[in-house]
C-alpha cells in the first residue's frame, strides 16, 4: 500500500487513472464511441469520440524518489500492475545501489470495451446501444441529437420508448389542430408530454419539415402553437364602467339581489373573441389587481380590463386597443415598471396611472419591500418613469421599496381617475 508520503509525491494512482476515463464518460465521449460502432461511418457527422488505444496521463517517481522511497515505489508499481483492463509500458531504470528496475512509463487503455470495463460502465453502455438501435428504427434523424446529448439518452432511459411514441404520433398526425390532451398514446398523458417538452421540441425541430413549424412561437410556453396544437385560450376579464356602453346586449337587466346590472357585468372572454369585440369605449384602464378592478367606479366612456403580471403580453394582440387611450395601473416597484415596459413593446400608446413619485411619496406609511428587483434597463419608460425606476433600483428611499397598488388610498385613486378624461 502507498503511504501518505508517497501520495504526497503526486504519483498517479489507480483512482486518478479511473477518474481520467470517467471524465470521458461524463462528457459523453465514450458514449459517442459506442454510437460510432452502430452507424455507417459515411452517414455520420464529424465524430467527437475517442481514438484507441488511449494513453492516460501518468506522473511517475523521479530518480531521486526511486532511491529515497524505494519501498513506496514498489507498492505504487504493484498497484498499477494489479489494475485490470489497462496495459502498462515499462521502462528499465538503472540505479547505482538498486540495480535494474522496470518502472511504469505509460498507461494505455487499448479498446472502448476496456475503457467501459475499467470504470464499470459496461451495463450502461449496453443500455445505450439498445436505445440507439430503437431510435434508429424509429427515425435515423435523431442520431444527430443523440450525438450532441449522449448522456441525456441514459437519463431518459426509463421513458425513452414513450418519448419515441409521442414523437411519432406528432410527426404522423394530420394537419387538423387538436389539444395535446387529445393525443391517444398508451401509457402517455398530457403531464408526461408537458414534462418532456424540452426534449420533444429539440426532436421535432430536427425532424419536422420547415412548413410544419410555426417559428413565431418558441420555448416551453410556445410548444403547443409551434407544432400546430391548440392551446388553452388566454382569457381576460372586462367591465364597462359606462352603463350607456354595455358589453352585453341586455343593458337594463338587473342581477337578482345585487346592485349590479348586465351593463356593468364582469365578463370573461377568450382573447380571440376580444380581438373581434372592437368596443366603442374611448378609454381603457388595465389593472392587475382584482379588487382594484372590481371597485373601479362608473366612468363615462371607459372600459376596465383585468390582466395579470407579465401575462399582459396578450393585450398586444388586440388591434383595436392601439386606437384607444389606454392606461396601465400596476404595483409601484421595479417589477411594475418592468411590466409596463414590456406592455409598451406591444401597446406603444399605453400610459401609466398611479405609478409616479407623487403617489409613492403620499403613501410612505404603506411601503413594503420587493423580494428581488428588476435591475435591467427599461427602454420604453418615459423620462419621469425611468427616473423613479432608477431611484427604486438605487434604493434612494430605502431598501427595495415598493408600493402595492391595493395599498393606495381609494380617495386618492378616485381623484386621479377623474383627471384622466379631463
Amino acid at each position: 500500500m502507498i503511504d501518505k508520503k508517497s501520495t504526497a509525491s503526486g504519483w498517479t494512482t489507480p483512482p486518478a487513472l479511473r477518474k481520467q476515463v470517467q471524465r470521458l464518460w461524463d462528457r459523453g465521449d465514450l458514449l459517442n464511441s459506442v454510437l460510432d460502432q452502430l452507424i455507417v461511418p459515411e452517414a455520420i457527422e464529424a465524430s467527437r469520440s475517442i481514438a484507441f488505444p488511449l494513453q492516460l496521463r501518468l506522473k511517475k517517481p523521479t530518480s531521486r524518489e526511486l532511491s529515497e522511497q524505494f519501498s513506496d515505489v514498489r507498492a505504487w508499481i504493484k498497484s498499477l500492475s494489479d489494475m485490470r483492463h489497462t496495459r502498462l509500458e515499462l521502462l528499465e531504470k538503472r540505479h547505482p545501489q538498486l540495480g535494474k528496475n522496470n518502472v511504469p512509463n505509460s498507461v494505455w487503455v487499448d479498446s472502448l470495451e476496456d475503457a467501459l470495463a475499467f470504470i464499470g460502465k459496461r451495463g450502461e453502455a449496453e443500455q445505450f446501444r439498445a436505445l440507439v438501435l430503437e431510435s434508429m428504427q424509429h427515425d435515423r434523424q435523431l442520431i444527430s441529437w443523440i450525438r450532441r446529448r449522449p448522456t441525456n439518452v441514459l437519463a431518459l432511459a426509463p421513458v425513452w420508448s414513450r418519448l419515441l411514441r409521442v414523437h411519432n404520433q406528432i410527426v404522423q398526425r394530420s394537419d387538423i389542430a387538436v389539444y395535446l390532451r387529445q393525443l391517444s398514446i398508451s401509457g402517455v398523458d398530457t403531464k408526461f408530454v408537458e414534462t418532456h417538452r424540452g426534449t420533444l421540441a429539440e426532436w421535432l425541430d430536427l425532424t419536422l419539415p420547415d412548413g410544419s413549424i410555426n417559428t413565431d412561437y418558441r420555448g416551453i410556453k410556445g410548444f403547443a402553437r409551434r407544432y400546430g396544437f391548440k392551446e388553452k385560450p388566454t382569457r381576460l376579464r372586462l367591465r364597462s364602467l359606462d352603463h350607456a356602453k354595455p358589453l352585453l346586449q341586455q343593458a337594463n337587466a338587473r342581477v337578482a339581489d345585487t346592485d349590479s346590472t348586465v351593463a356593468s357585468a364582469d365578463i370573461t372572454l377568450d382573447i380571440d373573441v376580444i380581438q373581434t369585440l372592437d368596443s366603442t369605449h374611448s378609454h381603457v384602464l388595465i389593472t392587475e389587481n382584482e379588487i382594484n378592478y372590481l371597485v373601479l367606479p362608473d366612468r363615462q366612456d371607459m372600459l376596465a380590463v383585468f390582466g395579470s403580471g407579465y401575462g399582459l403580453e396578450s393585450l398586444g394582440k388586440i388591434d383595436w386597443l392601439k386606437k384607444r387611450n389606454v392606461w396601465y395601473w400596476g404595483d409601484l416597484d421595479t417589477h411594475g415598471f418592468a411590466i409596463l415596459n414590456e406592455l409598451r413593446t406591444r401597446l406603444p400608446n399605453v400610459k401609466s396611472l398611479l405609478m409616479d413619485r407623487e403617489t409613492l411619496m403620499a403613501h410612505e406609511a404603506l411601503w413594503g419591500s420587493e423580494l428581488s428587483q428588476a435591475h435591467r434597463r427599461l427602454e420604453h419608460l418615459s423620462d419621469e418613469e425611468a427616473a423613479l425606476h432608477q431611484d427604486l433600483v438605487d434604493n434612494r428611499y430605502g431598501d427595495r421599496i415598493r408600493l402595492e397598488q391595493e395599498q393606495i388610498d381609494y380617495g386618492f385613486m378616485l381623484a386621479k381617475l377623474v383627471a384622466l378624461s379631463k
